[in-house]
């Protein structure tokens, strides 16, 4: 288990970052806790974990936090509430929460023409660097594994995890691997195969 500060991002299985978070523990991993808009992405599009550094102390986490934060935000695509470093405190709620009735059905913001026309404009301006960012043997915070039974040696998770859907295994993701690696869960294997970093 991760006993110092760290920041991370959470990523749809394509790569794109929807949330940015600090923590210690267990913090990224865990279900509980999250905002509403989190919660509905995540079971929508599934959810990894990518750390974006560690071994940080609060004050660097909090202001690493508030970078990336800062970073995304311009794109639109971050579900965060706040613009981070100190949990929900900076939140500015205007109305309580039964006022938001207005906002139901064909009342929603977002089915008004213009704004549906500024969305589809903004995900069409989405650099490729976007994309880009933080992902494959290109990450500097990327990890090499190894599988431990064949000896085979990844650049990254997402390389083993092609490899194991190659082999068969069609519902392999990297989570499992990164908490075998990580030694954040029970389990000493994922996916039959023992797992560790390469240094």
């Amino acid at each position: 288990m991760l006993t110092s500060y760290y920041s991370y991002a959470h990523t749809k299985p394509n790569g794109e970052i929807f949330y940015i978070g600090r923590g210690t523990g267990k913090r990224a991993w865990q279900k509980t806790g999250r905002n509403p808009h989190r919660h509905n992405v995540a079971n929508k599009y599934g959810r990894e974990v990518l750390l974006l550094a560690d071994k940080l102390t609060k004050e660097n986490a909090n202001k690493e936090e508030i970078e990336v934060i800062k970073h995304f935000k311009k794109y639109g695509c971050l579900v965060n509430k706040t613009d981070g470093g100190d949990g929900g405190f900076n939140r500015i709620c205007t109305r309580n929460l039964s006022s938001w009735d207005w906002m139901r059905g064909d009342n929603h913001p977002a089915k008004r023409p213009e704004i549906k026309a500024k969305i589809t404009a903004s995900k069409k301006a989405l650099p490729k660097e976007f994309y880009n960012y933080m992902r494959g043997a290109n990450n500097p915070i990327a990890k090499s594994v190894k599988c431990v039974e064949t000896g085979i040696k990844f650049n990254t998770i997402t390389e083993a995890i092609n490899w194991l859907k190659c082999i068969g295994k069609v519902k392999a993701a990297t989570t499992a691997i990164s908490k075998v690696c990580d030694k954040t869960s029970h389990a000493k294997t994922a996916y039959g195969y023992h797992w560790e970093y390469i240094c």
